[in-house]
């Protein structure tokens, strides 16, 4: 049995969700009942073990590994311990067809489940053995010459008296000279070297632990009975430190596992949040439309519940991006432009869009115009999202009557945006922490709303532009945060004034072709075309189909999704970048990814754009008439 990855359903729930997105993950992961049998598995975890099965059948864990990892299934079997633990680093090796070295993991999760986690180690075990491979030979060649041994620097050498022949205990007194250095548990096997070296065979190279002055040292040593004449015959264990290579083999382990978590939370948090971008789409989409149109047929109380539905919904829409940015941020794909941004503008931008809570809250929003430190360099975007981010929570943290201050400093080369309010203010403890991802500084278990990642996201923000955050507060007189950025230039020239909204009426009609397997999203996208009376929407589940559609009877405006059922939508532009007829086909990019800033100047260079879900009406209609101003035909 190979794994399938389960087919997309609009229905689904936060489980296959959670599946799905366990499938595309990048981990080796597998879920059995206590007898082995299958019921999860990643297709990286199947192409791990497909080399173990002589007959490919996957479907026990088990019976896989029976051969490689004795011991395992009566593991398995046994009662559940505290932790769950059933086995922790166990290593085996699959030979076919290039050698691979891997540990396994296993934990019990539930009543009769367990969950396993497979780590391809070979790298890392190879350049152990090659490091270990180097210090033995490194011994071989000392010992093999005692005198230029003794004198080797980094050469420990321990002389213990060999047992008198008519000793009683035997070789156990030969290890007196070790009982102040050696663990009492690695004396046996010291005693079972000083047989070995007796009898002319020299001993193992082995590891052992040493009591010193400087603390516990490792070190890796051969013993060599030394019977020179005139002397009493003795035991040397020549043996080198290790105890350094050990530690930073021990860090590199750490170091790889710490790694491998951090990868699975960060595509985790993709995964999911992209999961969870298309059913907002639906559910931010149709309660648009219907606030829209249906308001005549919708007794009050149901408006209100809708409205409600809605604004759950953008709330939601506005934790997923945040989970996407942290994302983005700890694989250092966070992409921000630098140009000259009207800081005056984009904070009345910002002020608009907070105003509705601030007025529901009786907060006062009090803004102070400064001409001099009116631009910035920065991402016109992300400073939208920065000051969004700060004034909201100047907002929601703020009491009854309060009021929220802007201000813009120039100062120097710099340019200063403080957000100033009168609202709960902090202790020095809270500030300490203020920064750090999923902090709330003791508000957890407040009613105001929210994951504690807004203001980390601000400040990776603001040093992505090349500015700073800071801080000033005082608990129960509020607080002041100061975004510091470059200071930018004026326009040398005036942007164009919009064109004039033609009539309803007078527009020309405008071909829209939509490739998406969704039908939510086709739903979705049919309630915005049917807003406008000249828009004449045809949808395709296929990348295929699309081609094929379009060069059949050619669009003005294209709707693709990145993510179709028999190719990628960079697939589908590469074809229309490739074909004479639709290469001038403007298109709208539309997906649950997020994309980077180069990535949408790539579309917009070659005359796209993005927009990524959920997608809101005026969004996508603004697009749709920016795209098709030149390209309408008469009705």
């Amino acid at each position: 049995m190979t794994p399938e990855v389960p087919a997309a359903d609009p229905a689904d729930d936060a489980y296959s969700v959670l599946l799905k997105f366990l499938y595309r993950a990048p981990v080796a992961m597998v879920q059995t009942d206590s007898t082995g049998r299958v019921e999860l598995m990643t297709p990286v975890a199947a192409n791990y073990l497909l080399p173990l099965s002589a007959d490919g059948d996957l479907d026990n864990l088990l019976a896989v590994l029976e051969s490689h990892l004795p011991g395992l299934g009566a593991r398995a079997q046994m009662p559940s311990t505290v932790d769950g633990v059933i086995c922790s680093h166990w290593r085996f090796t699959a030979p076919d067809p290039v050698p691979r070295i891997f540990e396994l993991d296993g934990r019990q999760v539930g009543e009769g489940l367990i969950h396993w986690v497979i780590s391809d180690v070979t790298t890392e075990v190879l350049a152990q053995t090659a490091e270990r491979a180097a210090l033995v030979d490194r011994i071989e060649r000392l010992t093999a010459d005692l005198a230029t041994a003794v004198d080797m620097t980094g050469i420990v050498m321990l002389r213990t008296p060999l047992p008198r022949p008519e000793s009683p205990n035997g070789a156990a007194d030969g290890l007196a000279g070790f009982q102040s250095l050696v663990s009492t548990e690695q004396q046996s096997a010291f005693a079972e070297d000083l047989l070995q070296a007796e009898q002319g065979s020299g001993g193992v190279i082995r590891e052992f632990a040493v009591h010193t002055p400087r603390g516990l040292r490792w070190m890796m040593g051969r013993h060599i009975v030394d019977r020179a004449p005139g002397r009493p015959a003795s035991l040397l264990t020549l043996c080198i430190d290790v105890t350094d290579e050990r530690e930073l083999a021990r860090a590199r382990e750490a170091q790889r596992a710490a790694e491998m978590a951090d990868a699975v939370k960060t595509n985790f948090l993709l995964g999911v949040s992209h999961e969870l971008r298309t059913p907002l789409n639906g559910i931010l989409g149709l309660s648009e439309v219907l606030l829209r149109n249906g308001s005549g047929a919708l007794a009050p109380p149901q408006r209100e519940m809708l409205t409600r539905i809605h604004d759950s919904g953008s709330h939601l829409a506005h934790l997923v991006d945040d989970l996407l940015d942290v994302g983005a941020i700890e694989q250092g794909r966070i992409a921000t432009s630098r140009q000259d941004v009207d800081v005056q503008a984009a904070l009345r931008e910002a002020m608009d869009l907070v105003q509705p809570m601030a007025t529901a809250r009786r907060v006062t929003l009090r803004a102070a115009d400064d001409q001099l430190a009116r631009f910035a360099l920065a991402d016109p975007t992300r400073l939208r999202q920065v000051l969004i981010n700060l004034l909201t929570n100047a907002v929601k943290y703020n009491r009854p009557g309060g009021s929220v201050d802007l201000e813009t400093e120039r100062r120097g080369e710099r340019i200063a945006i403080s957000v100033r309010d009168t609202g709960f203010g902090m202790t020095p403890q809270q500030v300490a922490g203020l920064f750090a991802p999923f902090s709330r500084v003791g508000r957890e278990s407040s009613a105001i709303a929210g994951m504690g990642l807004g203001l980390y996201l601000t400040k990776s923000l603001c040093e992505a532009m090349g500015g700073t955050i800071s801080v000033d507060s005082t608990a129960q007189r509020g607080s002041t945060f100061t975004v510091d950025l470059a200071a930018g230039s004026p326009p040398t020239l005036a942007a164009a004034a919009p064109a004039a909204e033609a009539p309803v009426g007078a527009r020309a009609v405008v071909g829209l072709l939509c490739a998406d397997d969704n039908p939510v999203n086709l739903t979705v996208l049919e309630s915005f075309a049917a807003e406008r009376s000249h828009l004449r929407l045809r949808t395709v589940a296929l990348g295929a189909d699309f081609l094929a559609e379009a060069r059949r009877q050619r669009p003005d405006v294209a709707v693709v999704d990145l993510e179709l059922p028999d190719m990628t939508g960079w697939q589908v532009l590469e074809a229309m970048q490739a074909d004479a007829a639709l290469r001038t086909v403007p298109v709208i990019v539309w997906s649950s990814n997020s994309l980077s800033s180069a990535q949408i100047e790539r579309l917009r260079a070659q005359g796209h754009t993005f927009l990524g879900k959920p997608v809101s009406m005026d969004a996508f209609l603004a697009e749709v008439d920016r795209l098709a101003a030149p390209a309408g035909k008469p009705p």
